[in-house]
């Protein structure tokens, strides 16, 4: 997987929460108009799982989480795409501030998707994970040895026990 370096970019003046990453490859010329638009912009996008507004949400159905958590020298960052169960897709890229080990971005983007398919009102879900250690740790097919990730197995447990159903899937 090729990490890209990204620049931090405030969207919003007021609030500093509502912020995105450019890649720092972007063409310099092409780089003050994509910053222009997102600024013009902003309240187009969900900046937080808060500003999710599904209608409807039908509880019988099953929707798809796919989650992918990463760790390099400058940070770690988790990415979550939700399909709600009429295709439309939800995107949710979260930046994490201090250094975490790979297994631990993959237990925090676990837990954030099923937050984030909680809170718009999901009670079915597919999880696709590219995390064989975490998803077969969480199957308990595998054993947990680490501390900090059998304490994040445990908030994963406690937040499945809002759905009626949750499957974790590895997917290559």
């Amino acid at each position: 997987m090729v990490y890209e370096e990204n620049e931090d970019v405030q969207i919003h003046p007021s609030r500093s929460e509502v912020t995105t990453f450019v890649t720092a490859d972007l063409i310099d010329e092409k780089k003050p108009e994509l910053v222009a638009c997102l600024k013009q912009n902003y309240d187009v996008f969900a900046w937080s799982t808060h500003e999710l507004l599904v209608q409807n949400a039908e509880p019988d159905v099953t929707w798809k989480i796919f989650v992918n958590g990463s760790s390099t020298l400058q940070g770690s960052r988790i990415r979550i795409l939700l399909i709600l169960p009429r295709e439309d897709r939800m995107q949710l890229s979260v930046r994490i501030d201090y250094r975490a080990t790979n297994n631990e971005a993959e237990y925090k983007v676990l837990i954030a998707g099923l937050q984030a398919a909680r809170h718009v009102g999901a009670t079915r879900v597919l999880i696709y994970s590219d995390s064989q250690l975490a998803a077969q740790q969480l199957l308990s097919t595998f054993e947990k040895s680490n501390a900090l990730l059998k304490l994040y197995a445990e908030v994963f447990e406690k937040l499945k026990a809002d759905f009626q159903e949750m499957i974790i899937q590895k997917i290559p």
